[in-house]
């Protein structure tokens, strides 16, 4: 019972919820660089990636953990069932596994790995604290979602160019869904002066502004099928877009946490499948 309870801790602790669209941006990156058929470092680098989320996520959730108890009381840190000590040990393992396997793959993806855990710390170490201020508290989350792993599935075979039109496109859509994140948190963020859009300015209206986000990220999808960058077929994204716009939008008119966190699982599970469709899109 110990052990489940302690396993419980630490699933808990990492988030696991956020690693399917990470794991699925690094596919995303490997094959538009042309490198699925390297298949073992393929693996490496799932195991690279799920770990330096974990890494990324406990070391955000101890220096996170006064304002978790008043938006998430029951996690591990704030209600006392994980102490700091542990759990900063737990995040030092995750990123030298992480690094372990990088260094496996190569030098290119060991450097995207460091640059990963500097964004880690940047984001959440008390002295520099970079979620406390305005836009950049949800572009952090983004660049790692839209930059870091797909750059590191690209780093896998790195004779392809940087997909830079698939990174401008995640970040949009990536943007709108991380700021959506922050509709149930925005108690405690703002007792924290925390610069999320939602405490800025206000649910609604920072609902709004990431319906708009969203539908810019189908603008860039239309553009890319004009300039002849994606084919006809790309537009199939643009059903999961509309889906993100609509959630975000009907986000606005109702302020009750829970659905707030409905809003955001769903948003997770929306950008999941924009990613796979992504990596069907491009082998078919």
């Amino acid at each position: 019972m110990a052990d489940f309870r302690t396993l419980d801790n630490i699933i808990k602790l990492v988030s696991v919820e956020y690693l399917p669209p990470m794991l699925a941006a690094f596919i995303v990156g490997v094959v538009f660089s042309g490198g699925i058929t390297r298949h073992l470092q393929i693996i490496f680098g799932l195991i690279s990636v799920t770990f330096l989320v974990f890494g990324f996520n406990s070391y955000n959730a101890i220096y996170d953990k006064d304002i978790d108890r008043i938006n998430k009381p029951t996690r591990p840190l704030p209600s006392g069932r994980l102490n700091n000590r542990k759990a900063f040990n737990m995040t030092i393992l995750f990123f030298l596994i992480s690094l372990i396997f990088g260094l496996l793959i190569n030098y290119t993806f060991l450097l995207i790995d460091f640059v990963g855990i500097g964004l880690a710390v940047l984001y959440s170490h008390p002295s520099t604290y970079l979620k406390r201020h305005y836009f950049v508290s949800t572009m952090i989350g983004n660049l790692t979602f839209a930059v870091i792993y797909p750059l590191e599935g690209w780093s896998i075979n790195t004779s392809f160019a940087i997909p830079w039109y698939i990174i401008l496109f995640l970040l949009f859509i990536g943007f709108g869904t991380s700021a959506l994140k922050d509709f149930e948190d925005i108690a405690g963020d703002k007792k924290n002066n925390i610069g999320t859009l939602a405490v800025k300015h206000g649910h609604n209206n920072a609902a709004k502004l990431v319906a708009l986000i969203f539908f810019c990220s189908l603008l860039i999808v239309l553009g890319l099928i004009v300039f002849r960058i994606f084919d006809i077929r790309y537009i199939v994204l643009s059903v999961f877009i509309i889906i993100a716009t609509f959630n975000a939008f009907f986000l606005s008119k109702d302020e009750r946490k829970h659905i707030s966190r409905k809003a955001f699982i769903f948003g997770v599970t929306l950008l999941t499948l924009v990613c796979i469709c992504l990596i069907m899109l491009k082998l078919l």
